[in-house]
């Protein structure tokens, strides 16, 4: 439809249904006609009435235009005049703008009849930021600019003050009031920790935002990268929070114990720890915690033979915790009693060897080798008490026929399975190393013809508890004997009692192992 047809259809049929009188008009022309081409122009009627609507129309949008800025500069002029009267009327009474200000938002002045402090200032926050703004600008002189950045600054400071407070009143960050076992481990997640710092901190990792990221990195930031600059915001967030209080020490005792399995030397730890990463060696490693020197105190350390401690200096000594390997053996060895205090546990253990090297070779000082025993404690699965019963046991060795080659023969079934596993076990290994023809090929088929027994225990999860090492050579059949006696100690069971007699107890090593433990049999 051509710009005329559609005029003339607005004339005829009137504007579209649902639209106001006043939109009867177009609010542009619908056809503009241009006259600067040739002073002689010839219109049709309806050209014509579409000149004339488009010219009345201009004139009614400029007479609006001018009505509006007349009345915009009246209207300015008039609060120029009334801002300049009031600013003349304190400079004749020697009062300043500061001084108004301080009446209007005293709390004890009393308005009345119009609320100046929120409806009068606050509300408009668009006009407050450009006069805050403005006093950032170089129209002001650089010692303004200075005070008002000092004052900000101050202002800052306590929002960021109150927020590492809040932080270090939660807790989150605390050490002392969480139990140091495996949990206080595998709980630690320093992507979680960093979002509840942020939902603490909103402030202070506003600033950190802005002080780690630029301009051109906001644009080009990738998730990824943005989750891997707040963790570095969170590390250093708490560094700092461990130097403000040792009750934020939460994260430094889960590294320091990680660069303790890691094998760290102390060095390490001195570096480590002046960067607020992690916690001092000795508060690692300390086994002795000095209680508060009280009268208490003192009367139990004079009973266990410290009376001889001058008490002066017993005030003197610092209150210490326990180190947190120390904590951690302590949390570890609780759980390895109550899997002993069952009686359903095998104990497997072996000789280690450690070479302690000399970093600077120095008269006297040599490579020097250690040699103990380290042992682990495992529960038992699915086991009832008359399965390690020991009368039971005891009774089976004495009807036990003598032993002949028979029972060492397999079976026809456990011939055929022994059969089967070993052509498993050759058709595995072809499959998995023959390269990937092989095992695209076959390891689907491999895995359906795997020979299963069928004294196969259900799939379940093995704990170990690790007990601590022993100097002990277990080479020796002496060596065994101690070995024993002081895992049984560990552990908490007494030879002596009538329970420890109940069940059997399932000691496991290597083939030398197993060898010196019958020698003891025999002495």
């Amino acid at each position: 439809m051509s710009p005329v047809q559609t005029v003339l259809q607005h004339l005829i049929c009137g504007p579209p249904q649902g639209h106001p009188r006043s939109s009867s008009l177009p609010s542009e022309p619908l056809v503009h006609i241009d006259l600067n081409d040739s002073d002689d122009v010839l219109f049709t009627p309806t050209t014509e009435r579409v000149y004339q609507m488009q010219q009345s129309q201009l004139k009614r949008a400029t007479t609006l235009r001018d009505i509006r800025t007349k009345e915009k500069a009246t209207k300015e002029g008039m609060k120029k005049a009334l801002l300049d009267n009031f600013l003349e009327g304190l400079e004749l009474q020697g009062l300043s703008i500061p001084e108004f200000l301080d009446y209007v938002y005293d709390p004890a002045t009393v308005h009345t009849t119009f609320d100046w402090q929120w409806h009068g200032f606050f509300q408009d926050k668009v006009t407050m930021e450009r006069v805050f703004n403005r006093f950032m600008t170089k129209q002001f002189s650089a010692s303004a600019r200075t005070w008002i950045k000092d004052w900000a600054t101050k202002q800052v400071t306590k929002v960021v003050t109150e927020e590492a407070l809040e932080i270090t009143e939660s807790g989150l960050l605390r050490k002392s009031n969480k139990v140091i076992n495996k949990d206080f481990f595998l709980s630690y997640s320093l992507r979680d920790i960093t979002k509840s710092l942020r939902s603490l901190a909103p402030s202070t990792f506003t600033i950190l935002d802005s002080f780690s990221t630029t301009t051109c990195q906001v644009k080009s930031l990738t998730s990824k990268w943005r989750e891997r600059k707040e963790m570095m915001q969170g590390a250093a967030v708490l560094s700092l929070l461990k130097s403000r209080s040792q009750n934020n020490s939460y994260a430094q005792a889960v590294h320091s114990t990680y660069l303790m399995a890691t094998g760290a030397q102390r060095q390490h730890f001195g570096v480590l720890s002046a960067m607020g990463i992690s916690m001092g060696y000795t508060s690692i490693i300390n086994q002795h915690a000095f209680a508060k020197a009280t009268p208490l105190n003192n009367a139990v350390a004079a009973l266990e033979g410290g009376a001889s401690e001058n008490p002066a200096e017993m005030k003197k000594k610092k209150m210490q915790t326990l180190g947190t390997l120390y904590q951690l053996l302590k949390a570890c060895m609780a759980t390895a009693w109550g899997v002993a205090s069952t009686g359903f546990f095998v104990v497997v253990y072996d000789n280690i060897n450690m070479m302690v090297q000399i970093a600077e070779q120095v008269l006297g000082r040599k490579n020097a080798q250690e040699n103990g025993t380290c042992t682990t404690a495992v529960p038992l699965y699915n086991v009832a008490l008359e399965d390690l019963s020991a009368e039971k046991h005891a009774e089976c060795l004495k009807n036990a026929d003598p032993l002949s080659l028979k029972h060492l023969e397999f079976t026809d079934t456990e011939a055929g399975l022994y059969h089967a596993a070993t052509h498993h076990t050759m058709l595995r290994i072809i499959v998995l190393f023959g390269g990937p023809a092989f095992t695209e090929r076959w390891q689907k088929d491999l895995d359906k013809c795997r020979p299963c027994s069928e004294e196969v225990i259900e799939v379940h999860q093995t704990r170990l508890h690790p007990l601590p090492s022993m100097e002990i050579d277990e080479n020796s059949t002496q060596g065994n004997v101690e070995v024993v006696e002081a895992v049984t100690e560990a552990l908490g069971l007494d030879f002596k009692s009538q329970e420890y007699n109940v069940t059997v107890k399932i000691l496991a090593g290597d083939q030398l192992t197993i060898a010196r433990q019958r020698s003891i049999m025999n002495l």
